[in-house]
């Protein structure tokens, strides 16, 4: 004799199996479908402005892009690059270097040399 619970439990289990093989199903399609989305290195590559680095990094760090432009110029300052790159502002180059991450930190350069400033 097969106690009812049991057979209603096991019952319950085969419904629940065969709704998450659905789900699954529809997240392998779904996973299917969606877009690659670019690394953060591949879209500091792509960029073809500092507008477009300064907010790559912005995405990154959640910080608006005026914030990091500021701190880039304190970082200029402080650096003594004024004199390397004058037009450090619209420097592609340069904001490339600042996006790119740090080895140890994995940040920003950035934020990193900010954050090292003190």
């Amino acid at each position: 004799m097969t106690n009812p619970f049991i057979s209603d439990t096991r019952a319950a289990i085969a419904q629940i199996r065969e709704y998450l093989a659905h789900i699954e199903q529809r997240l392998d399609h779904l996973e299917q479908q969606a877009p690659a989305v670019p690394s953060y290195e591949d879209q500091v590559a792509e960029a073809t402005s500092t507008t477009a680095i300064f907010k790559i990094i912005e995405r990154r760090v959640g910080l608006d892009r005026r914030t990091l432009l500021g701190k880039a110029e304190r970082l200029v300052r402080v650096y003594g690059l004024a004199d390397r790159f004058p037009d450090w502002s619209t420097n592609i180059e340069l904001a490339r270097y600042f996006a790119e991450l740090h080895p140890t930190t994995g940040k920003p350069r950035l934020i990193a040399a900010i954050e090292a400033l003190g």
